[in-house]
C-alpha cells in the first residue's frame, strides 16, 4: 500500500515533523512532536489538499489560536485554547464569509453574550449564558429582522413572561413560565390581532376551561381537559 505516515523517532518516541497521508498519497496532517507529545503548529488538509484546520499545541494540549476553514478557503471557525480548553471569543462564519455565530467561553464553558445570524446578516438569536446555562433574556428573529420570540431563562430553564410574534409584528402567543413549566394564563392571537385561544396552566398541567375563538372574534368552543384528552365543556 501507499505510504501512510512519515517522520522520525528519537528513543522510540516521535520527534520533529510528522506527516500523515491519505490512501491516495495526499497529505492529511502535518505536525511537530517532541518526546511523543504534540508541540507547535498542526495542520489538517482535505482530500483535495486544501487546509481544513490549523492550530497550535503546547505540551500535547491545544493552546493558542485555532482556525477551521470552508472548502473555498474562507474561515469557518476561529477561537483560542488554553491548556486544551476553549477560552475567550469564538466566531463561526458562513462559506460566503458572513458571520454565523459568536460567543465567549471560559474553561470550555459558554459564558456571556452569544449571537447567531442568518446568512443575510440579520440577527437570528441573542442571549446570555452563565456557567454554560441560558440565563437572562433571549430573543429570536425572523430572517427579515422582525422579532419572532422573546423570553427569559433562569439557570437554563424558561422563567417569566414569554411572547411570540406573527411576521406582521402582532402578538401570536403570550404566557408565563415557572422553572420551565407553563404556569398561569396563556393567550394565543390570530394574525389580525383577535384572540384565538385562552386557557390556564398550573405548573405545566392544563386546568379549567379553555376557549377558542374565530378570526372574527366569535367564541367557537369551550373545552376542558379530562383524563388526557380534550372534551367539550358544557356551555
Amino acid at each position: 500500500g501507499m505510504l501512510q505516515k512519515s517522520g522520525q523517532y528519537k528513543n522510540d518516541k516521535r520527534s520533529g515533523e510528522w506527516r500523515i497521508f491519505s490512501p491516495k498519497g495526499s497529505v492529511q496532517l502535518i505536525g511537530q512532536y517532541d518526546n511523543d507529545i504534540e508541540i507547535g503548529i498542526f495542520k489538517w488538509f482535505d482530500a483535495k489538499g486544501k487546509l481544513e484546520k490549523a492550530g497550535t499545541y503546547q505540551n500535547g494540549q491545544a493552546h493558542g489560536e485555532w482556525n477551521q476553514y470552508h472548502s473555498n478557503g474562507k474561515v469557518k471557525e476561529m477561537g483560542s485554547f488554553k491548556n486544551g480548553k476553549k477560552i475567550g471569543l469564538f466566531k463561526w462564519f458562513y462559506s460566503n464569509g458572513m458571520a454565523e455565530k459568536s460567543g465567549f467561553f471560559e474553561d470550555d464553558i459558554p459564558t456571556g453574550e452569544w449571537k447567531s445570524y442568518y446568512s443575510n446578516k440579520n440577527l437570528k438569536e441573542i442571549g446570555t449564558y452563565q456557567q454554560g446555562k441560558m440565563n437572562g433574556n433571549f430573543k429570536w428573529y425572523y430572517p427579515n429582522g422582525r422579532l419572532h420570540k422573546a423570553g427569559s431563562y433562569k439557570n437554563g430553564k424558561a422563567h417569566g413572561i414569554w411572547k411570540a410574534y406573527h411576521p406582521n409584528k402582532k402578538v401570536k402567543e403570550i404566557g408565563h413560565f415557572d422553572n420551565n413549566k407553563s404556569h398561569g394564563e396563556f393567550k394565543w392571537y390570530h394574525p389580525n390581532g383577535n384572540l384565538k385561544k385562552v386557557g390556564q396552566y398550573e405548573y405545566g398541567e392544563v386546568v379549567g376551561n379553555w376557549k377558542l375563538f374565530s378570526e372574527q372574534g366569535t367564541l367557537q368552543k369551550t373545552l376542558a381537559h379530562r383524563d388526557g384528552r380534550w372534551i367539550e365543556a358544557n356551555h
